[in-house]
């Protein structure tokens, strides 16, 4: 799950991490307020939206007066941003946030992250920040430090990255502190990153995070209810939003393929053995382990609604529940959708003959396939000419 720029920064100052104040606006109104009951100017306006790059995209700008400020919050709210992070589609800025300008020294940068590839978790230094940072990873500048949750960080550990990040004396002490936090922030909060970039040296000879990113695991949410009221809906694809309510792992892809699989791995292979047999998926789509016919249904539901789809390929393994039970759920859905839809069906596990019969009897297109690469393929067959 992202989280809004401000919010990552209310959670790391929990862990001691200290960023410039702030204000977080939705109206011109509220702007407005803000800038007469603190009598502020001279402020940075960022949007909140969930995705990088909003300075290159324009979603942030510096207002030096009441009247610019005003006029860049008026221009920043409800606008689209469209950069390579949020694709196409954009994402719209509902939230602003307003933090004093900072003169600042040099920039550098620090996270916490899960490492996937060597299944560890990592703490990144880099001394270059904000959008140079991506170089230092190109280049070999970053330091990487492996860190567990069982184990703090241990003072060889501090002095090689406050060294490796050029930090003396207070420097090194407020440097200390961040990384202390960032370690804590990042285990407590079942994060997969916590990112501060940059992190900057101010003239005045401190550290400060001007920037901050929080990622936590959807699948440690239950034990965060707290953090969970975190989430914004408005930056999520409304499908998305709608899947997740209904406890459906759904993300829309770009392809003609509706997929419906029962399984996150067998999910990934689907969308794989599509793409090598010559097709492209409009989704993935996991309805779990325990495909119930309540769930087929909801399933169903959110496949109709992303539009544009001409072949569905239906790949589900009965095993908690029977073939015959999850075809019954199928042949409604297909009869309410009343079309010349396409549906390729592989169901696999007890009761698939009875499944198969029952299925047949709609009368509606549905091309059944005996296994899985066989579905796959017919699946990308017939898109290409639906």
């Amino acid at each position: 799950m992202e989280i809004h720029e401000y919010q990552a920064k209310e959670l790391l100052s929990q862990k001691g991490v200290l960023s410039p104040p702030f204000f977080v606006a939705r109206s011109v109104e509220e702007v407005a307020k803000i800038l007469g009951d603190h009598n502020l100017s001279d402020l940075v306006v960022k949007v909140q939206i969930h995705a990088g790059g909003r300075g290159k995209a324009g979603g942030v700008q510096r207002g030096k007066s009441k009247e610019e400020i005003l006029a860049i919050a008026k221009e920043l709210l409800q606008k689209k941003i469209i950069n390579e992070q949020t694709g196409p589609a954009g994402l719209v800025a509902n939230t602003i946030m307003l933090t004093p300008a900072i003169d600042i020294a040099r920039e550098c940068y620090l996270a916490c992250a899960l490492d996937r590839g060597s299944a560890t978790c990592l703490l990144l230094a880099s001394r270059a920040g904000g959008v140079d940072v991506e170089r230092a990873k190109e280049s070999g500048g970053m330091l990487r430090e492996k860190i567990s949750i069982s184990t703090p960080l241990t003072q060889t550990q501090l002095d090689r990255i406050s060294t490796f990040l050029g930090f003396e004396g207070i420097l090194k002490d407020e440097c200390i502190t961040m990384l202390n936090g960032l370690r804590d922030a990042f285990f407590s909060f079942d994060a997969t990153l916590v990112e501060i970039n940059p992190l900057a040296v101010t003239k005045e000879g401190h550290l400060i995070a001007l920037d901050a990113k929080v990622s936590i695991d959807d699948d440690a949410l239950f034990r965060h209810p707290d953090l969970a009221t975190l989430e914004d809906p408005s930056q999520r694809a409304p499908i998305e939003y709608a899947a997740k309510k209904k406890g459906l792992a759904f993300v829309k892809l770009d392809g003609a393929i509706a997929c419906m699989v029962n399984g996150a791995g067998l999910a990934m292979a689907t969308i794989d053995l599509i793409t090598e047999k010559g097709g492209q998926a409009a989704n993935f789509l996991d309805v779990g382990g325990v495909s119930s016919p309540e769930r087929i249904t909801d399933a169903f539901d959110l496949l109709f609604t992303n539009n544009g789809s001409k072949v569905y390929f239906i790949n589900i393994f009965g095993s908690n529940v029977s073939c015959a039970v999850i075809a019954e759920a199928i042949k409604k859905a297909i009869v309410k959708r009343g079309d010349h839809t396409i549906f390729v069906i592989r169901l696999e596990g007890y009761g698939r003959e009875e499944a198969r019969l029952t299925l047949k009897k709609t009368g509606f297109r549905i091309i059944f396939a005996d296994t899985f690469e066989e579905g796959a393929e017919k699946a990308a067959t017939l898109a290409k000419g639906a």
